[in-house]
């Protein structure tokens, strides 16, 4: 019984990293809100491996892995943006509602799909993304437009049919460029909890 639990709390911490790293974003406090959508980052890895490993995929952890992803990736960056102070903030919006759908499609898609290739850039990498460029790329002077432009591409390449590889190194790992650990979680599957 104690199994059935351990992927879930996994999950469960990362939505509150999530909700935390919005309260930062909206606090002023960046560097905390991008750290903490990193860690959220290694916490869907790892509920979808736990989950996996324990052989306790469900169709309930894989919705909830979705809603959390929503925060943590979809939320936390989009407020984020918004807070940063850029004229072209409204980018927030457009972003959030990129991540929603990104989420809402893969949990539609037939298991065979969710297996395969990602269809579009995963939330968990687009949010991990945008978390790593705004602690790690420095903003030049008279650039302040160019990280809404990145924020957009960041929107189009989740809902895009672009097709992400995975690489897989064993049964075990999966991984997608350019960054999911698991093979259907996080965008993740409603009949087994695989991601």
């Amino acid at each position: 019984m104690t199994r059935v639990f351990i992927p879930n709390v996994l999950t469960a911490c990362n939505l509150l990293g999530g909700l935390a790293a919005v309260a930062y974003a909206w606090k002023g406090e960046p560097l905390r809100a991008c750290g903490l959508i990193l860690g959220c980052a290694l916490l869907d890895g790892l509920d979808g491996w736990a989950a996996r490993r324990l052989k306790e995929e469900s169709v309930f952890g894989g919705w909830f892995d979705s809603g959390a992803d929503l925060i943590s990736f979809g939320l936390a960056p989009a407020m984020l943006f918004y807070r940063s102070g850029s004229p072209a903030a409204p980018a927030a919006a457009f972003y959030l509602i990129c991540a929603a759908a990104r989420l809402v499609r893969f949990q539609r898609m037939p298991e065979r799909e969710r297996r395969g290739d990602f269809t579009g850039l995963p939330t968990t990498a687009g949010g991990a993304l945008y978390a790593a460029a705004r602690l790690w790329i420095p903003l030049p002077a008279g650039w302040e437009l160019l990280p809404a432009a990145g924020v957009f591409v960041l929107s189009w390449l989740m809902i895009s049919r672009i097709s992400f590889p995975r690489i897989t190194g064993s049964a075990e790992a999966t991984i997608a460029i350019p960054s999911r650990s698991r093979p259907g979680r996080s965008d993740t599957a409603p009949a087994a909890r695989p991601a």
